[in-house]
């Protein structure tokens, strides 16, 4: 019994052939071991995968595991936003939407730069087609047209927002006398 736990230990074992006595054990490859070095034609986590065994992949040198796999702070790229007044505009709308209560979504579909829901969007439909304008330009007559048919069209209310150089944001609904209905 003992002698067959060690054969066992030792590796694998052929079953004996009674017509051949030349059996050996040392004829036989040794089984590959988790921690046996992967053949050259290999990959490691392969032969790791293969015998059941394990596979660390190495951290990338200059980060250490205490920063959570994140580079040092120094070679971090920040990313800056709002840059311009445009993207100053546009989240100023956004947080303010959002404060209020209302969800956001992208209104591209539409054409408008925001859509605005009561609650979560897979429940509820759109209210507003929102269309960022600068506070001081003009608003064109053609453009006002376009945007009301559209998202008139739609069934939704025309919001146009404009930030003021306050930093207030500013909205004006355009929609139906008669509603929707």
């Amino acid at each position: 019994m003992a002698a067959a736990a060690a054969a066992a230990e030792a590796g694998r074992k052929r079953p004996r052939d009674p017509d051949n006595d030349d059996d050996s054990e040392d004829d036989l490859p040794p089984l590959p071991s988790a921690h046996a070095p992967a053949p050259k034609d290999e990959p490691a986590w392969k032969t790791a995968l293969a015998t059941a065994g394990h596979f660390s992949i190495p951290v990338q040198a200059g980060i250490r595991e205490e920063d959570d796999g994140q580079a040092p702070a120094e070679q971090r790229q920040r990313w800056e936003y709002p840059q311009t007044q445009e993207e100053r505009q546009r989240y100023a709308v956004f947080r303010d939407l959002v404060s209020r209560g209302f969800r956001v979504t992208g209104g591209s579909k539409f054409g408008a730069d925001y859509l605005i829901y009561p609650g979560d969007p897979t429940l509820y439909h759109a209210q507003f087609c929102v269309r960022l304008c600068d506070h001081d330009a003009p608003l064109l007559p053609a453009l006002l047209a376009s945007a009301s048919r559209g998202s008139h069209q739609a069934r939704k209310h025309l919001l146009l927002a404009s930030l003021a150089p306050s930093g207030e944001v500013v909205y004006t609904t355009i929609g139906p006398v008669e509603g929707f209905g």
